[in-house]
């Protein structure tokens, strides 16, 4: 009896004991190889489509750090976003400007080596003028429809091209302001519709590192006679560097000549500081001053701001 018993329990244990001794098969048939669950999530993440972009690729922006926290700053990295900003600019000549922005952008174009948004802003200008007279004039700014498409080049490039088209939306009173049209800088209302073709780099230096340089071209293509035209151009140079935990920090150095004013040039530095949060939610403030102005451009200014990336 006892040889019995001990016969069915060797029978019933046989199985598992010869699993347990053999790595390579996995609970069930008996057939398929075990190697191990790291490499099993690997090869699944290959056929489903969901293994990480590399380092540096427009997919990735710029690395696994990118990822976790996205500040908004990388034009290649199409998606919706809004943004709520206000500005507030001081001007050689004693004329103060305050902004408050809103704007939004929305993926017309997801395909794998183009992609597209399409964005607007729509301004709220409140002038404090101080010459000839004190003056306070405020009201709708200037609206602007954005087109930007994206061709990445490679891994650690990628193109942003498109075009500004800015429309004649501001408030009648917003046109008072004496010689508007001869600043330097195109934020205030002109009474054009303006073309602006712009174009610009991106370079993933490393996955916290990204640096573009970046050129638009402002014209004024019709609008009011009697109001001077517009021919601008506006280099820029950002540099964005992503810091532990969502905080980053971004330098953005702009040259913009005014070919209409006697090739004025304002040359302006901005340095931005935020946060970025794993929601997509961004808060940030952004402080500039300007490098030897004329008077008719910018002394120094600030700008704080939400944007929120969908």
């Amino acid at each position: 009896m006892i040889r019995a018993f001990v016969g069915v329990l060797l029978a019933l244990t046989a199985p598992q004991v010869g699993r347990a001794q053999d790595p390579f098969v996995l609970p069930g048939d008996g057939r398929e190889p075990n190697t191990g669950s790291a490499f099993d999530s690997l090869i699944q993440a290959q056929q489903t489509g969901m293994a990480a972009p590399p380092a540096g690729s427009a997919t990735g922006g710029g690395g696994a750090a990118a990822l976790d926290y996205d500040n908004g700053n990388d034009p290649s990295r199409v998606r919706k976003r809004f943004t709520f900003r206000n500005e507030y600019t001081r001007f050689a000549n004693g004329l103060g400007v305050n902004t408050t922005t809103l704007q939004a952008a929305f993926p017309i174009l997801q395909e794998e080596k183009l992609k597209a948004n399409f964005g607007f802003d729509l301004p709220l200008n409140y002038y404090e003028v101080k010459s000839p007279i004190d003056a306070i004039l405020s009201g709708v700014g200037d609206m602007k429809a954005q087109v930007v498409f994206v061709r990445p080049a490679s891994e650690r490039v990628t193109f942003v091209f498109g075009s500004n088209l800015w429309l004649p939306t501001a408030d009648q009173r917003l046109l008072r302001l004496p010689n508007s049209n001869t600043f330097t800088t195109a934020d205030l209302s002109t009474g054009k519709i303006r073309l602006e073709p712009l174009f610009g780099t991106v370079f993933f230096v490393n996955k916290n590192l990204f640096v573009i340089p970046f050129y638009a071209h402002d014209l004024s293509i019709a609008g009011q006679r009697d109001r001077p035209s517009i021919n601008r151009g506006t280099a820029r140079l950002f540099v964005n560097y992503s810091l532990p935990k969502g905080y980053y920090v971004s330098s953005e150095t702009q040259f913009l000549i005014n070919f209409n004013n006697g090739n004025d040039l304002d040359a302006f530095q901005r340095i931005e500081f935020g946060k970025a949060f794993k929601n997509g939610t961004v808060v940030y403030a952004k402080p500039g001053f300007g490098i030897g102005p004329g008077p008719f451009n910018r002394e120094w200014g600030i700008e704080a701001g939400l944007r929120f990336l969908f």
